[in-house]
């Protein structure tokens, strides 16, 4: 169990690993979560405050301590994440302070872990997306280097720009906004901006049970095309299917390419969206359409992966990547926004488990190896 130096206290769990779908969280009104120690939170006509609260938790969501010092997950080396006691953060000039709640974990927080996101040089709080209170509001965080280039959000509080800071919508679930700014947009973008799905489509989702996938598949089926979801698991594949979705199974990229062919899919997938990339790519070049689209925005089963030129240009196939660093800043507010609206109209559902901050850095270690089913929330409350 890992120890706070300067104090010498143990960090224990907070609350035991919760299972839950994130629609149950706005139940019960909190009277004071203000992101100001001392300050309760008002209604100012923003409904503030509709989550569970648990016996156990209460007082994380009610202030800090009297010592001025939280937990967080921080980048203490290159590849290594660990649960340490830190100084809580004072805001500076053009800066808030957020109280946070809950806070997605992404593959984006790995990167940033192995440094391959991010200068490397220094210890660095993980998180880059939220949702907390500030100043008696429900609020998101995320944007501005939050987690890549300064202290993230899997903490107690954070503090960020004024411009990583956006108001919740009101009929979001808070738990349901933590996942939505990361992986929402990510999909957003993938389907609407770059891929530009019509229902004419045929659109093979390659880890369709994460996050992105999950939002991808069902924006994706929204404009009225044909979804393929494919995993790696028949586990996973079970619990697609129980959401209408057509799945195929495949552990590699040359299973994947088999089974489309089996299935009569083949030479008929005009969109790929791809967050795997190692060998899957290169299996999938002689089977789907001409002119297909592939857009690729992770690299979860490897960075290096063979081309067939002759293959890629004779199809006529157009390849597209994405990632923060690359979407212009009015792109990545229309997919943010886009997303956002669509999860708070509640056409965008996604399976969350919540763990406790304790258990954060193990369940990195599930991201990683892609055993997890939709989105994983560190629960702070």
């Amino acid at each position: 169990m890992p120890q706070d130096g300067a104090l010498g206290r143990s960090i224990g769990p907070r609350r035991p690993v919760e299972h839950t779908n994130a629609e149950t969280s706005r139940k019960k009104p909190v009277d004071e979560c203000s992101a100001n120690p001392g300050r309760s939170a008002r209604d100012n006509g923003h409904p503030i405050g509709y989550f569970v609260i648990h016996s156990l938790n209460v007082e994380g969501c009610l202030g800090v301590s009297n010592d001025r010092r939280m937990l967080a997950i921080v980048r203490t080396a290159r590849g290594t994440a660990e649960l340490r006691h830190v100084a809580t953060p004072e805001p500076a000039a053009g800066e808030r302070l957020v109280r946070v709640c809950f806070s997605g974990l992404n593959p984006f927080d790995l990167q940033v872990r192995d440094g391959d996101i991010g200068p490397t040089d220094e210890p660095l709080i993980l998180g880059a997306e939220a949702v907390g209170v500030c100043d008696g509001d429900w609020v998101t965080v995320g944007g501005s280097g939050v987690g890549a280039v300064r202290n993230g959000t899997l903490a107690e509080w954070v503090a960020v720009p004024d411009a990583a800071v956006r108001m919740l919508p009101g009929d979001l679930d808070p738990v349901l906004g933590a996942t939505v700014g990361i992986a929402g947009k990510t999909a957003w973008r993938a389907v609407h901006q770059l891929a530009k799905v019509e229902a004419s489509d045929v659109v093979l989702v390659l880890g369709a049970s994460g996050g992105v996938g999950s939002y991808a598949c069902q924006l994706a089926a929204a404009t009225g095309a044909r979804v393929v979801a494919h995993t790696g698991s028949g586990t996973k594949a079970a619990a697609l299917q129980d959401k209408g979705l057509e799945t195929v199974v495949a552990e590699d990229g040359a299973t994947l390419s088999a089974a489309l062919m089996e299935a009569g899919t083949a030479n008929q997938v005009s969109v790929v969206l791809d967050p795997l990339a190692g060998d899957y790519f290169s299996a999938l070049q002689g089977v789907i359409a001409p002119r297909s689209r592939i857009v690729t925005y992770g690299a979860l089963a490897g960075r290096m992966t063979a081309l067939d030129l002759g293959t890629f240009y004779r199809q006529g196939h157009h390849m597209m990547g994405t990632s923060g660093g690359t979407t212009t800043g009015a792109e990545s507010d229309r997919a943010y926004e886009g997303a956002m609206a669509a999860a708070a109209s509640g056409a965008l559902k996604v399976a969350v488990e919540r763990v406790s901050i304790a258990a954060a850095v193990s369940a990195m270690g599930r991201l990683q190896s892609r055993s997890v089913l939709g989105k994983l929330v560190v629960d702070l409350t």
